[in-house]
């Protein structure tokens, strides 16, 4: 019987660190500043206030991961382009989504600027370090 109930809690584990971690197929990479796909297409922006404030996007929709299972019903049944902070929250929107009936046709990933001004700094010292 506890072997039983090990084996339960292992594969909700499996299970959770499959929906986080394990990429969505059929999900491709999208440019929103490109006007041809965005006809049918609505843009949600899942990324929390702080980055998305930062970084608007025009166009989009800013629906916070964290409050999309309450205002769902608020998204629009058309195709969707998910404009996200990391792979993590690509992942959980998608499945989220799909399990609601939304169609997901692409995505954006855009980082925090500061994480952007950091990576391109770390490549200069790089890139000053190997010309040396």
């Amino acid at each position: 019987m506890l072997v039983l109930l090990i084996i339960i809690i292992l594969l909700g584990i499996l299970f959770k660190v499959y929906e986080r971690v394990v990429p969505v197929p059929g999900v491709a990479a999208f440019d929103p500043k490109s006007k041809k796909e965005r006809g049918e297409t609505v843009l949600l922006d899942v990324r929390d206030y702080d980055m998305a404030s930062k970084d608007p996007v025009e166009g989009s929709v800013h629906l916070p991961f964290a409050y999309i299972k309450r205002y769902v019903h608020k998204i629009e049944k058309k195709e969707i382009v998910l404009i996200v902070s990391d792979q993590l929250s690509l992942n959980l929107s998608v499945r989220f989504l799909k399990r609601k009936g939304f169609k997901i046709t692409g995505y954006n990933k855009r980082e925090s600027i500061e994480w952007t001004k950091k990576q391109e700094s770390i490549n200069q010292n790089i890139e000053g370090q190997t010309t040396k």
